[in-house]
Order: structure tokens, then sequence, then C-alpha cells
């Protein structure tokens, strides 16, 4: 093992992901493949982080439980961003905000929306005016959080 950052076992119709690092983390549900991703991201490894988010996606679309789909969708899009891949990563993110949307879950809907304006300074603008705005002024009163802290900073530099 020594050495080695990423592993994979094949079985039962699932592949499970495996990253060493300190650590073991099975990607055997979707959630623990968002994790995993995070994880490869924050490392630079995009195409293993990719591997896992497509994984989580599989393992969500077999077993019928699209909880973590958002937030799959919207780490897929910072990998492919990492990549430098500005249009896929922009697909993602838009799929990540249908798939809040679609769940009715407005923190995930913002997180995504605040990737959405990272993409394009041109776009930001109208994005912030017409799908950030919406989505802030709909969690006024909630617990503050850091998404609400960073979206409130986009707003702030975008008036």
């Amino acid at each position: 093992m020594r050495g080695t950052a990423f592993d994979f076992f094949v079985g039962g119709g699932i592949t499970s992901v495996l990253l060493y690092h300190g650590a073991v983390l099975f990607c055997n549900n979707a959630g623990d493949c968002e994790m995993l991703a995070e994880a490869c991201e924050l490392l630079g490894q995009a195409q293993s982080g990719i591997a896992a988010v497509r994984e989580g996606l599989a393992i969500a679309e077999l077993k019928g439980i699209v909880y973590w789909n958002a937030e799959l969708h919207r780490r897929l899009g910072n990998l492919q961003l990492l990549e430098g891949n500005r249009e896929a990563a922009r697909n993602a993110y838009e799929e990540a905000l249908a798939c809040a949307r679609a769940q009715e879950a407005r923190s995930l809907e913002l997180r995504a929306a605040i990737a959405l304006c990272g993409l394009d300074v041109d776009e930001a603008r109208e994005w912030v005016r017409t799908r950030l705005q919406p989505v802030y002024a709909s969690l006024q009163g909630a617990p503050d959080t850091d998404d609400l802290a960073r979206a409130r900073q986009i707003l702030g530099l975008a008036s």
C-alpha cells in the first residue's frame, strides 16, 4: 500500500473507490463518493474525483436515491473547472441547480448558484440579479452558514 493513493474494487455490479490518505474511504454510497471526490479536489486530483462523482451518480441511479445528486453535480463542476473545462463545469453547475430545485433544497440551490456566479464575470451580475438574489432572499431568517455569508459577499460586490 505504500505510495498508493487510490484503489478500486469491482463486485456485485458496483465499483468501490478507495482513497488511502491517513484513512480508507469507501465509495459505496453516493454520500461517501461525494466526500471522496471532495478529498480528490482538495488534493488536485481531478480525474480521480470525477471518477468518484460518476460512481456516486451511478450508485444513486441504481438505488433510486437522489439525495446527493445536487452536491455530486456541483462537485463535478468544481473538478471539471480544476481541469480547465469551463463549459463542462457550467453544465454540471446547471444540473446541480436543477437537481436542487427539483428537491426544493434551497441551501444546495444556493451553493450551485454561487458556483455559477464564479464562472463568468460578465454574466455574474445578471446571475446575481436573477438567480442568486431570489435564492438568498428565500433563506432570510435561516441560521447563518458559510454559504449564506459567501452569497452575501457576492451580492455586495455586484451592487
